[in-house]
């Protein structure tokens, strides 16, 4: 993405806040950002880094049903 924008490393850890070192090591594949970086990163270079709701499919919504278990006939709590 710097590329695309021409950008370097320094304008880049300037505009977003975040340790040139660090913008360094994740393009490197050498560590994983947490959200506040992405969130920065994302700012500063107005694109999203992080794969929306198109890129990425959500499954938390396709969990299978599990009906709640009744307490058994005759109990009472």
């Amino acid at each position: 993405m710097l590329k695309t924008q021409r950008r370097s490393l320094r304008q880049a850890a300037a505009g977003s806040g975040v340790n040139r070192q660090a913008i360094a090591d994740l393009l490197a594949g050498r560590c994983w950002p947490d959200v506040a970086t992405v969130a920065r990163l994302e700012n500063f270079l107005a694109v999203p880094l992080y794969p929306s709701s198109g890129g990425m499919p959500h499954t938390h919504g396709k969990r299978p049903f599990r009906p709640r278990a009744s307490p058994a006939q005759g109990t009472t709590k």
